[in-house]
């Protein structure tokens, strides 16, 4: 199953570089692992939701794991909204392929 993970802001003080840095590892960490299926940063930001990754996992449970494992939310800098998402499909030829990444 996949689950869509939604980042807004918490109202607390933006995440130190610290922070971001751990953020950045974790989610190198879930490529490695081909758990992430694509994320990214919107601009501007869309309904309160300044980012999102979609996660390939077990479970509704798991996904909720991953975001609160993310060291952002552990941080209480951003707050984070899981949804299933019933992807039905992906068209490779419609990514731009210097987005991609093999871990």
């Amino acid at each position: 199953m996949h689950a869509l993970i939604l980042m807004s802001p918490s109202g607390k003080s933006p995440a130190d570089g610290e922070a971001q840095v751990e953020h950045e590892r974790f989610i190198d960490g879930l490529d490695q692992a081909n758990k992430v299926v694509l994320g990214g940063a919107w601009k501007p930001a869309a309904g309160g939701f300044e980012a999102a990754y979609l996660v390939s996992c077990a479970s509704l449970e798991e996904a909720r794991a991953i975001a609160l494992s993310d060291p952002l939310a552990r941080a209480e800098t951003i707050r984070c909204d899981v949804v299933e998402w019933q992807l039905v499909g992906l068209n490779p030829d419609a990514v731009d392929r210097s987005s991609l990444l093999y871990p």
